[in-house]
């Protein structure tokens, strides 16, 4: 790497561009479906262990950043009347959150679950499902992992020059495709924060995945300065939504798409 030399060390060093790659959700569908238990089942029916080939990929190797699973699970009431499903998010054994939610006769149910974050290679992710009537099934599961909390060249408070982030507007979404007219609520937010010292709503921006984000300087002072995604980090939550014709019918995540440029210096903001 070639490098401007100051008198304690490098000054600059040469302009770098590079972007990340992220596997396919791992998913599956079964129209048949299989009943649900009318009691909480001491094993879950969905369980992934997050294998190295789950995480994305960046061609940046210094780069840090942090893993968050989004996990969904859903089926049908095929019964006459509404009944109660009810789930447990366990992640290594730990159980997260518990929920239940009512599902209309004949409709369709899908829990999204975006509070599995920092996740890594090796733990396992899980969901447990129940409900009042033996009429209701299970027959879709799906799973992925997103990146938040990205520092390029992997070093807090590096100064980083003629910094840009250009998204990509197609692709920045995690989209499902098995089911039955899979349905994406929202993919929520990302959020690039310009103030080193203040993170809050007004000094964070939105990231529109049609613009471009250019600075001549730019700063991670906290890990969460650049790409901090909404629904799994900022916002952790689980759901479950319903709907007549959807499955699944659930709330999703951005992909930190496009590419990023910059000048990494030898320059250190304290």
């Amino acid at each position: 790497m070639s490098r401007i030399m100051g008198p304690r060390g490098p000054l600059m060093y040469s302009p770098r561009t590079d972007y990340l790659t992220y596997p396919a959700p791992r998913e599956s569908y079964d129209a048949n479906g299989t009943a649900l238990p009318t009691s909480e089942p001491s094993e879950s029916q969905i369980v992934y262990t997050i294998a190295e080939s789950d995480l994305p990929v960046t061609t940046d190797k210094a780069a840090t950043m942090k893993f968050t699973a989004l996990l969904w699970g859903g089926g049908k009431n095929n019964g006459t009347s509404a009944a109660t499903v009810s789930y447990r998010i366990l992640k290594n054994g730990t159980s997260i959150v518990t929920g239940s939610g009512s599902v209309a006769a004949g409709n369709y149910y899908t829990v999204s679950c975006y509070q599995l974050y920092d996740v890594k290679a090796g733990d396992v992710i899980e969901m447990r499902l129940w409900a009042t009537a033996a009429t209701v099934d299970f027959r879709y599961k799906a799973m992925v992992v997103l990146v938040t909390r990205y520092v390029p060249g992997g070093k807090l408070k590096q100064l980083l020059a003629s910094f840009q982030y250009l998204p990509s507007g197609t692709g920045y979404q995690c989209t499902l495709a098995q089911g039955i007219n899979p349905t994406r609520i929202s993919v929520g937010n990302a959020y690039i924060y310009t103030d080193k010292n203040t993170f809050n709503g007004n000094h964070s921006l939105s990231i529109s995945f049609s613009d471009a984000y250019r600075l001549a300087t730019f700063v991670c002072s906290q890990d969460k300065q650049f790409f901090q995604l909404q629904y799994g980090d900022y916002w952790q939550s689980t759901t479950m939504m319903t709907s007549s014709s959807s499955l699944p019918y659930y709330y999703s995540a951005c992909k930190l798409n496009g590419t990023i440029a910059y000048t990494p210096t030898g320059i250190f903001i304290p």
